[in-house]
C-alpha cells in the first residue's frame, strides 16, 4: 500500500473503491473442507437443512387442513347443517365423478419412458403383500361369510391406498426437488394410482363382489347345482368391477397412454382438474361427518383398537416392507427412502366412499383415516428430521 501511495493515488482510490462496493456475499469463499474456511453466516441455513425445514413444514400443513377438513364435517353434523340422507349424494359424487377425474388425469400424464421397472416392482410387491396381512386381518374377524370376505377386501385396500394426490406429492417434492435429484420420484407418485387402482384395488373389489354374490344366492332355496358356480360368479364380480369408474377411469388412462400420448387438450384437462380438485375436500367432509353422526360408537375401545391396526399395517409395516424390497431389488439410499415415504403415507379418504358403497365397517374405516393420520404423520416428521443427513445428490 506504501508503494501504491508513491506512485499514484488514483490507483488506491480506485481499488477502496472496489472493497467498498464489493458486499460479504459477493466476495469469494474458500472450499469447504478447511478449518475456519467456507463457513456461512450467522442464520444461513444449508440446503440440507432447507429441505428438512420444507419436508417439516409440508407435513404439518397437510396434517392441519386436512384435520380442518374432517372436523368442519364434524362440525356441520353436530350443528344439523346437513341431513345425513345428503350424505349419500356427496359420497355418489366423490367416488363416481370427481375421484375418476383426478385418477384419469393423473396416469394421462406420466410419461412411462422415464419409469425404472425396478422401483415400480418395489411399490407393487411390497403393497400385495400388505394387502394380503390386512386382507388375512379382515377376514378372520368375526362374522358370516359374505361379509368377512367384503370386509377382507376393503381391509386389503386400506393397508394399501394412500392419499397420494393432496398429502404425498407436496412431501415428496420438498425431499427430492426434480432439479436436484437423480430420478424424479414425483412421478413415481403418480404411477401408485395405476398400480393401486388397476391392481391392488380389483383384488378388494372382486373380494367385495364375491361376498355380495355369496349373500344373494345364500337364502335361495334352490338345490345346490343350480347355484351358480364360483367360475359364474366370479366372472359376474369381474365384470362388475370393470364397470365401476374408478377402474373404468384407469383403464381409459391407459388407452389414453398407448394411443395419444401425454398430452391432453388444455379444455378438456381444466375441466378434469375442476372436478379432481373438489375430490379431497368431499371425501374428508364425509369423514368426519360420519364420524361424528355416531362419535361414541365411532371411538368406543375396541373400534379405535382395530383402527389402530389397520394403520399401523398401512403405515409401519407397509414402509418396512417396501424398504426390505427396496435394499434387495434396487440397494440405493434414495429409492429406501423414497420407499419409507411412500408407505407412511396416511389412508386416502377414498376407503370410506368405497365402504359406504358395499356397507362394510363405515364407522371403522371412518375411524381409521383419523387415527391412520395421526400415526402417519408422526412417521413422515421423523422421516423429515434424518433427511438433511441423508439427502442423496444429484
Amino acid at each position: 500500500h506504501t508503494r501504491c501511495l508513491r506512485e499514484s493515488l488514483p490507483s488506491v482510490w480506485c481499488a477502496t473503491n472496489v472493497v467498498r462496493r464489493c458486499s460479504p456475499r459477493d466476495r469469494p469463499r474458500d472450499p469447504p473442507g478447511r478449518p475456519g474456511r467456507g463457513r456461512s453466516e450467522p442464520g444461513e441455513m444449508s440446503a440440507e437443512e432447507q429441505v428438512g425445514r420444507d419436508v417439516l413444514g409440508r407435513v404439518g400443513l397437510s396434517t392441519g387442513f386436512t384435520l380442518l377438513v374432517i372436523g368442519t364435517g364434524i362440525a356441520a353434523r353436530l350443528g344439523e347443517v346437513m341431513e345425513t340422507s345428503a350424505s349419500a349424494g356427496v359420497a355418489r359424487f366423490a367416488g363416481s365423478v370427481a375421484l375418476p377425474a383426478a385418477v384419469f388425469r393423473g396416469i394421462a400424464a406420466i410419461d412411462f419412458g422415464t419409469v425404472d421397472g425396478k422401483i415400480v416392482l418395489v411399490l407393487t410387491l411390497s403393497r400385495v403383500v400388505v394387502f394380503g396381512l390386512g386382507a388375512l386381518y379382515g377376514y378372520n374377524l368375526h362374522g358370516h361369510k359374505a361379509q368377512r370376505l367384503a370386509r377382507a377386501g376393503i381391509f386389503g385396500i386400506f393397508c394399501t391406498q394412500s392419499n397420494d394426490f393432496a398429502f404425498g406429492l407436496p412431501i415428496v417434492e420438498s425431499v427430492f426437488p426434480p432439479a436436484q435429484s437423480r430420478t424424479n420420484f414425483t412421478s413415481y407418485i403418480l404411477l401408485l394410482a395405476p398400480i393401486q387402482l388397476g391392481l391392488i384395488n380389483v383384488f378388494g373389489f372382486l373380494l367385495a363382489e364375491m361376498s355380495a354374490e355369496h349373500a344373494s344366492s345364500q337364502p335361495l332355496p334352490v338345490a345346490a347345482a343350480a347355484r351358480p358356480s364360483i367360475a359364474r360368479a366370479f366372472a359376474r364380480a369381474a365384470m362388475r368391477v370393470l364397470a365401476t369408474p374408478v377402474v373404468t377411469a384407469v383403464l381409459l388412462a391407459l388407452a389414453w397412454q398407448a394411443v395419444v400420448g401425454v398430452a391432453v387438450p388444455l379444455v378438456f384437462d381444466r375441466a378434469l382438474a375442476m372436478l379432481a380438485d373438489s375430490f379431497a375436500g368431499s371425501a374428508l367432509f364425509l369423514v368426519g361427518f360420519t364420524a361424528a353422526d355416531s362419535l361414541a360408537a365411532t371411538m368406543s375401545p375396541g373400534l379405535f383398537v382395530r383402527s389402530l391396526t389397520l394403520s399401523c399395517l398401512k403405515t409401519v409395516v407397509l414402509a418396512f416392507v417396501a424398504v426390505l424390497f427396496a435394499k434387495a431389488i434396487v440397494g440405493t439410499h434414495d429409492v429406501m427412502l423414497f420407499s419409507v415415504i411412500a408407505g407412511a403415507l396416511p389412508v386416502a379418504p377414498t376407503l370410506y366412499t368405497f365402504s359406504q358403497q358395499y356397507g362394510v365397517d363405515t364407522h371403522l374405516i371412518a375411524c381409521g383415516v383419523l387415527v391412520c393420520l395421526l400415526v402417519s404423520a408422526p412417521l413422515l416428521l421423523a422421516t423429515a428430521v434424518l433427511v438433511p443427513n441423508n439427502l442423496p445428490k444429484a
